[in-house]
């Protein structure tokens, strides 16, 4: 599952990407009209998001370029997803004063943040590591050994010779 630089990058936006359709439907669900002005604040913390949590998923998939199973990157890439929301959240409400000591104001917008987030990283891991995941990902049946046919194939490759 090792990946190149430019699989990467184009994973890393394709997340933030998803996370702004993503979050952007979570926020009209459950805000109605005020969803567009909340994206509209989100944009900008999405992208730092991804500026600072880039360099976190690489490491974090340096780390399991040797694990074949789909499920484990998607499993790790999802809670990866979760904390980012969250912690983003929880540092925009710190920076701008809002009060982190009512986690009732703040924790609703989080899940929200989070709920979105994981779904978007994880669909944004598979849209980069599709080339990746390609053929040798692949199952290929098993070729059955017969040693006489073996025996017989190279015997008549050595009579076509003569």
């Amino acid at each position: 599952m090792a990946f190149s630089r430019a699989e990467f990058f184009r994973g890393a936006i394709a997340s933030w990407l998803w996370f702004i359709v993503v979050h952007q439907l979570c926020l009209l669900l459950t805000m109605g009209g005020y969803g567009v002005v909340v994206l509209s604040l989100t944009l900008p913390w999405s992208f730092g998001a991804l500026l600072i949590g880039s360099p976190l998923a690489y490491l974090i998939g340096r780390a399991l370029r040797g694990e074949r199973r789909r499920w484990v990157h998607e499993l790790i890439f999802g809670l990866f997803g979760l904390v980012v929301g969250v912690l983003t959240t929880a540092l925009a409400v710190w920076l701008t004063g809002d009060g982190l000591g009512d986690p009732a104001g703040w924790w609703p917008i989080a899940a929200i943040m989070a709920a979105s987030a994981c779904p978007a990283v994880v669909l944004g891991w598979r849209f980069g590591a599709r080339e990746t995941r390609g053929p040798e990902t692949r199952r290929r049946p098993r070729r059955r050994v017969d040693p006489d046919a073996e025996h017989e194939d190279s015997a008549t490759a050595e009579n076509s010779r003569h």
